[in-house]
């Protein structure tokens, strides 16, 4: 580091650098992970992509690519009816289940089914 000069260079040579660059990373993470097992933990039942439980950059990735209801179904195939696909959503297939939150708060709604 002979080429730095200045009153940077002293905080250069200490070990703080990697801890300093490190805690951005660390504040995301935790960002992520504790509202993950503290807020949601009604939602851990519903199975789904691994990272659908902690961020939603997972169906953001998947819309961006044009494929979010290929996407979708293949998972609604592979865990069933009910496919968790953000932290705090739930996918539901089935025709049956649409009907009743569909019709839920409609009185004619209720008469229907």
């Amino acid at each position: 580091m002979d080429f730095l000069a200045g009153p940077l260079v002293e905080h250069l040579k200490s070990g703080y650098v990697p801890l300093v660059l490190a805690a951005p990373l660390l504040v995301v993470l935790l960002y992520c992970a504790v509202p993950h097992f503290t807020t949601r933990a009604g939602l851990r039942k519903y199975k789904g992509p691994a990272a659908a439980g902690f961020t939603r950059w997972w169906i953001a990735s998947q819309v961006r690519k044009g494929h979010r209801s290929e996407v979708v179904h293949e998972q609604h195939r592979k865990h069933g009816k009910f496919v968790r696909i953000a932290p705090n959503e739930v996918s539901i297939n089935g025709e049956l289940l649409f009907l009743c939150f569909l019709l839920h708060r409609s009185p004619k709604g209720r008469q229907a089914l």
